[in-house]
Parts: C-alpha cells; sequence; structure tokens
C-alpha cells in the first residue's frame, strides 16, 4: 500500500506533466498566435528589465549583452523583431558608451 503523502505527491506530478494543473496553463494550439506574441513580448520585457538592472548593479557587461541579445533572439523567433530590435540596439550603444570597450558583435540576422 501506498503512503497517502506519497499518492499525492505523485498525482500531482502526473497532473503537472501533462500541464493540467500547471498555473495558467491552456492549450496553446487553443490560445493561438495573438497569445503567443503576447508571451513573446512579456518575455522580452521582462529580459530588458533584467538586463537593465544588471547594468545598474554592476553586473559584467558581457551578462549584460547576453540578455540583451537573448531578448532579440526572442522577439525574433516571435516574428516582432522590427518591433524590438530597435530597443535593443539602443540598450546595446549605451552598454558599449558605458564600457568604453571595443565596439559589440553583430547582432543576429533576421
Amino acid at each position: 500500500m501506498t503512503h497517502p503523502a506519497a499518492r499525492r505527491t505523485w498525482i500531482t506530478a502526473e497532473i503537472w506533466s501533462h500541464g493540467i494543473g500547471a498555473p495558467g496553463y491552456q492549450d496553446t494550439k487553443q490560445r493561438g498566435y495573438a497569445a503567443l506574441v503576447d508571451d513573446a513580448r512579456q518575455r522580452i520585457q521582462k529580459l530588458l528589465v533584467t538586463g537593465d538592472n544588471r547594468l545598474k548593479q554592476g553586473v559584467a557587461p558581457e551578462k549584460v549583452r547576453e540578455t540583451y541579445e537573448e531578448a532579440l533572439l526572442v522577439a525574433i523567433e516571435a516574428g516582432i523583431e522590427d518591433d524590438v530590435r530597435p530597443l535593443v540596439e539602443v540598450r546595446l550603444a549605451d552598454l558599449e558608451r558605458l564600457a568604453g570597450g571595443s565596439p559589440p558583435p553583430e547582432l543576429p540576422a533576421a
């Protein structure tokens, strides 16, 4: 006989593995393209704010750059690169100006 706590843990893991009980879960096929783009925009916003905060906290410029470039990659994957690229380019230019070093590497092309 399985202990009740172990059974609850197994049931919870089974539910979550199927995505049924995960917070905010909805079938992505039903949500559509607009919802997926909205999710990407939220992730991009979080990455840009994270990069900004890292910059303010004095984190290594390479790490800040990686965060901004990840935001751009998410935008490319979501098909909203034209909206996000200017935001990332301004931040990378500011990062370069503050670092006073060599020019940044090329950004990924669309």
